[in-house]
């Protein structure tokens, strides 16, 4: 028999989907039987995390790190550390270096050939069906943030709310675009989803007297409008919504994006992949789970690149702050992927607990706090769903203004390792002094950066700011920030 006949069907084979397999009608007993195998193979051991990191002697990660001896000048290599705990001369990773990096992966491929399981294959609708049951069982609220969405907007609240039911999912417009607006409206009328305004819900904190807690200028007139901002201030004012106005703190959080042209079951589907880990590993404790690209992403390798350089940043990083890069580094194939799921763990989410930022890099500050967290806990507390569907845009990025967003991120890891370093804890033990100290030293902080030119000409500068950090949602509700019963009245309008 051919390598080509033994693919498991529902197995997709790589980035891209194969078309022919979601087409065919029958299969032959022969692919019922390797279907069968399949099934089994999966609900035994993949999709699958390998032994947590506490399994593998959480020691390990540092002694990786201290393969270079630190005494000597030059870092010289101190061959004191056996072979099989450091990395090889000639490029191999120790069996330790790999076994962190498939710590947190499911659905990875199954072997020689054989492809991540497919959702989108008729055969694969057990699993699928299962993926819906999850959120049936472990109720959470997804927010879904919208921009100028038109079209795609209403889709995304559509699909989410066929996999959790309307009454768990949050439409936030900012109000830049009529239709998109009205598209939200129309969807949360037609399923029983909220469409929630970024502007109404932010005007219940009292940002004048928060930013003044937190080291943030505050120089609008008006005390209950933000100080400038993106996409963390929208994400924000869905969980938000999520913890007072729906009522749903004890829900797990999830979030997709509102761009995305085929959020479907049998398309990109993300949420049933965020659920597969929950599907596989019933009562694991896992508090963020992402969905990863199979193959090179456009937003990965500059961000891991960073990190592979911070990991063995001993004149600027502590030892904490090093273990959080590599364990990213290892760990965490697509940085800035937008489908996530926060599941509730003793009943809350850590999103409610999570220090947040302004703007762009809030998926970069979730990475770097569920990776102390993953410190602290001495094992595995996340997981990256690997989807072979490719994720359709409604519209391609600049590349420059993809490069200035990518650029802004990698900076914002940088200096929140070294802020950790300096106050010497990691991120999830930050307090607000903590993070009044980081806006005052690097909050909006302005940088050229040089964009290199795909075409014979000079490299494009461009400028970026730096976001500023807030508190948690917790926090913010504890400090007397959030008018929680102005929030409770606007949701009942």
């Amino acid at each position: 028999m051919q390598t080509e006949q033994l693919r498991f069907p529902g197995l997709d084979q790589g980035p891209n989907l194969n078309v022919a397999k979601l087409t065919r009608s029958h299969m032959t007993p022969a692919e019922l039987a390797l279907d069968a195998a399949a099934r089994e193979y999966i609900r035994n051991q993949g999709p699958h995390v390998s032994a947590p990191l506490s399994g593998i002697d959480f020691h390990s990660l540092k002694v990786l790190l201290q393969g270079f001896d630190r005494g000597q000048g030059n870092n010289h290599l101190d061959k004191s550390t056996p072979t099989t705990h450091r990395i090889g001369y000639s490029g191999e990773s120790s069996d330790v270096a790999k076994r962190i990096a498939a710590a947190t992966s499911y659905n990875t491929p199954l072997g020689e050939g054989i492809g991540n399981l497919n959702l989108a294959h008729p055969e694969a609708q057990g699993y699928r069906s299962a993926a819906t049951l999850y959120y049936q069982d472990n109720p959470t609220t997804v927010i879904v943030p919208m921009a100028r969405e038109p079209v795609t907007g209403e889709v995304a609240v559509d699909y989410a709310s066929s996999m959790v039911g309307g009454k768990h999912v949050i439409g936030i417009t900012i109000g830049l675009d009529d239709q998109t607006e009205e598209e939200a409206k129309r969807a949360a009328d037609r399923n029983g989803s909220s469409h929630l305004k970024q502007s109404d819900i932010l005007r219940a904190i009292n940002w004048k007297a928060l930013c003044a807690e937190i080291g943030i200028p505050h120089t609008e007139e008006d005390p209950h409008l933000p100080p400038s901002g993106t996409k963390g201030l929208t994400m924000l004012s869905g969980v938000l919504a999520a913890r007072v106005i729906n009522g749903h703190a004890q829900n797990g959080v999830a979030f997709i994006d509102s761009d995305i042209m085929n959020n479907s079951a049998g398309g990109y589907d993300p949420l049933a992949y965020l659920a597969l880990p929950g599907v596989v590993n019933p009562g694991n404790d896992l508090r963020a789970i992402s969905v990863a690209r199979t193959g090179p992403g456009r937003n990965n390798e500059m961000t891991v690149n960073s990190l592979n350089e911070l990991a063995y940043d001993t004149d600027q990083l502590d030892d904490e702050s090093r273990q959080t890069a590599f364990l990213l580094a290892a760990t965490n194939s697509w940085a800035l992927t937008g489908e996530r799921l926060f599941p509730a763990v003793d009943g809350h989410s850590m999103l409610f607990s999570m220090p947040w930022t302004t703007g762009m890099s809030i998926e970069t500050q979730m990475n770097l706090y569920r990776a102390g967290i993953e410190l602290a806990k001495r094992g595995v507390q996340s997981a990256q769903v690997f989807n072979p569907n490719p994720k359709v845009e409604r519209g391609i990025s600049d590349p420059v203004r993809e490069f200035s967003m990518l650029s802004r991120c990698v900076d914002w890891q940088v200096q929140v390792l070294r802020h950790a370093s300096r106050v010497g804890r990691q991120l999830p033990d930050f307090s607000i002094a903590d993070i009044a100290d980081f806006n005052k030293s690097h909050g909006a902080v302005e940088q050229t950066r040089y964009y290199v030119s795909e075409r014979h000409a000079p490299n494009t500068p461009r400028v970026i700011e730096r976001d500023f950090m807030l508190p948690s949602v917790d926090q913010m509700i504890s400090m007397g920030a959030v008018n929680v019963d102005a929030l409770q009245t606007y949701g009942t309008r």
